[in-house]
């Protein structure tokens, strides 16, 4: 085989096996509760801990005591916890009164369309990522996270770079939940009675 179509069928070989670029994380933007509109541009040099959800998925409401908690501890240390709210466009009064019913102080965000995905695939759910201040991925977890997840309290230490207690030895006043995780009362009433068309998705839910 001549030399030049050798290097021809190289090249060519190379490209095709080349993963196409993942999105631009800086790019994805979505809907705050008051329904302005936020962006990961904004985030940046922020550590983030990012929680995709959905009132349709059991695991995630149950795991939103714990989040708050995370949040409470690690926030004075510079942590931004945002949770990702994917219901469709529709539930989004019902995802209001959640947050207000479970007095979630974490930021949330509304991406009805699912946007999210392209710059965090999501095959199931919940799905949380934690980004760095460079706009790297250290850690992420598909599925509950849990209070004693001694891999995420390392990843937390390191990317705040402060010396914090895992799990933080004492509940802080006005959490929710608490000891038994347990969400309040009065967030019952806005469970969701049926899964919806959108559960079609799969995964941890419920």
């Amino acid at each position: 085989m001549p030399r030049a179509c050798l290097v021809a069928l190289l090249l060519l070989t190379a490209c095709a096996g080349r993963p196409d670029r993942a999105p631009e994380i800086g790019a994805y933007h979505a809907l705050s509760l008051d329904g302005s509109e936020v962006s990961f541009r904004h985030l940046r040099g922020q550590v983030v801990l990012l929680n995709v959800w959905t009132l349709w998925c059991l695991p995630c409401r149950s795991e939103v005591p714990v989040l708050e908690r995370l949040h409470r501890a690690y926030q004075p240390a510079g942590l931004t916890l945002i949770g990702v709210n994917v219901d469709a466009r529709g539930d989004i009064p019902t995802v209001r009164n959640f947050i207000r019913a479970t007095g979630v102080s974490y930021r949330i965000w509304l991406d009805p369309e699912d946007g999210v995905s392209a710059y965090f695939p999501t095959p199931s759910l919940p799905a949380t990522w934690l980004i760095g201040r460079d706009g790297r991925i250290v850690w992420s977890r598909l599925g509950m996270v849990h209070p004693d997840d001694p891999e995420l309290g390392t990843a937390l230490r390191n990317a705040l770079r402060a010396e914090h207690a895992w799990p933080p030895a004492t509940q802080p006043e006005g959490a929710i939940g608490a000891p038994r995780w347990a969400l309040p009362r009065s967030a019952v009433r806005w469970m969701p009675s049926s899964r919806g068309e959108r559960m079609s998705r799969g995964g941890d839910r419920a």
